[in-house]
């Protein structure tokens, strides 16, 4: 092991022969024993780089907190910057712990860290014991990981396969860039991740929650995901009752999260289980989606989308391909705007609460109907949308309560063609209409069980 110390003067300009000084230690190790110490008894600022190899972490400390515990910030890097020429091999217990702020994490492979053995939430497991198979951050602002790859590990009860974080009212404590999460599963929530700041530029591939009931079987809550790309992840299990919200995301609902999506992609994802929700992403609370890609997903609410309470905003994005029983593209409460949803087995869009909203949308070829409005969904607005060749009917109130609907300046046309009694407009409430065409629908273009306004 190799260490080099030294110093930065930097001089003020402007505060007489005044200088700060910042020192750090340079760090080189390569075998387990170097880099056990050098963590263990790390000072603040230390940069340990990790000489390309295999760090085989069996029969290092492997109890709590890891086999890795840091108390201080420090920096932990591969020398090279390809991170599966420098591998950190759990064996059956969390790799890293890291208490303090600050840190840096970058070109390292994490895999097979295991902290299923905790069970819940004890006296003597407290929580952030079983949160994060790979790597746990205690703290607010813990860091930064970059340039990552987080594979086939396994975390607790409390969740986090991959990464877990535990901070005093749950606030999002570390950024994440350019990692890929692969296999990783967890006995709680958050297959890979639970709990992120900003994630930029990730990859989310086969991760899995163990436990039928979790949610988010990449991602358990995260303030924003940028240009990420989540394929094949999985949550729930057929039968379990609530089981599977998120095959890949899910933002926190009971925190009354917000998440921002923007060019995200989503291939593949899926939620099982009754009352599944959200085959890629479950959302509410404001969260925001933009330019987004959802294609070949599944679940039962929402094959792409499930939006929960206080109206997710969807703006620019596309559903492909998805499935679900009731909103195989998107299924909730959605302010959609410049959104394409075709080709869904399901209705495209099912309307789960009052006061959604849809501008310029495409809404075609999906197998079910078009656009429908679920029992007692008030005061819907619809404009400039294109409704064509849907194989139930093109816009559906389920029920007289579901009053208050304005559809303007747009095309329903060749709907209904493949299921029964379907129509062009089945009415049974109140609608305000301006400006609309229906036409070549099959049956009729419009069946009226309510009122309807011109």
């Amino acid at each position: 092991m190799t260490v080099t110390k030294f110093s930065v003067g930097i001089i003020c300009a402007f505060v007489s022969l005044t200088m700060l000084a910042a020192t750090s230690r340079q760090i080189a190790v390569s075998n387990v024993t170097e880099l056990t110490s050098a963590v263990w008894n790390a000072q603040s600022g230390d940069v340990i780089t990790l000489a390309t190899g295999t760090y085989d972490l069996t029969g290092t400390p492997s109890g709590t907190p890891g086999h890795l515990y840091a108390s201080v910030s420090i920096t932990l890097k591969g020398e090279t910057d390809n991170p599966e020429d420098t591998v950190l091999l759990g064996s059956g217990g969390r790799i890293l712990y890291l208490y303090a702020t600050g840190n840096v994490i970058r070109n390292l492979t994490f895999a097979n860290g295991d902290t299923s053995a905790y069970a819940s939430q004890t006296a003597a497991e407290p929580r952030d014991y079983g949160r994060g198979g790979a790597i746990c951050f205690r703290n607010s602002e813990a860091g930064m990981v970059s340039n990552c790859v987080f594979r086939s590990n396994r975390g607790g009860s409390m969740g986090g396969g991959a990464i877990g974080t535990y901070t005093a009212g749950n606030t999002y404590n570390a950024d994440f860039y350019d990692c890929v999460f692969s296999n990783n599963t967890a006995n709680g929530n958050g297959g890979a991740v639970y709990m992120a700041k900003n994630m930029l530029r990730c990859r989310f591939e086969g991760n899995t929650l163990a436990n039928e009931t979790a949610t988010g079987a990449a991602v358990f809550n995260a303030a924003s995901l940028v240009d990420c790309v989540f394929t094949n992840n999985a949550a729930g299990a057929s039968g379990r009752e609530n089981a599977g919200y998120g095959g890949a995301v899910e933002p926190r609902d009971g925190d009354k999260k917000a998440l921002y999506l923007k060019g995200c992609k989503f291939f593949d994802n899926g939620t099982a289980g009754k009352g599944n929700r959200g085959g890629a992403v479950y959302a509410g609370y404001g969260s925001r989606l933009e330019g987004c890609d959802f294609i070949g997903n599944s679940s039962n609410y929402g094959g792409g989308l499930f939006a929960g309470a206080a109206c997710t905003s969807v703006s620019g994005c596309t559903f492909r391909a998805n499935s679900g029983g009731l909103g195989g593209g998107v299924c909730g409460c959605a302010q959609l705007r410049k959104t394409v949803i075709a080709n869904n087995t399901g209705a495209g869009l099912f309307v789960f609460a009052a006061a959604a909203t849809g501008s310029d949308l495409t809404v075609t070829n999906n197998t079910d109907s078009g656009i429908k409005l679920h029992n007692g969904m008030q005061n819907c607005s619809f404009d400039r949308c294109l409704v064509l060749g849907n194989g139930g009917s093109a816009f559906i109130q389920a029920d007289a309560a579901a009053s208050g609907t304005v559809l303007r300046n747009s095309l329903f046309a060749q709907n209904g063609a493949t299921v029964a009694n379907s129509y062009g407009l089945d009415i049974k409430a109140s609608l305000t209409m301006e400006n609309c065409t229906i036409a070549d629908n099959a049956n009729r273009n419009m069946t009226i069980a309510g009122s309807a306004g011109a």
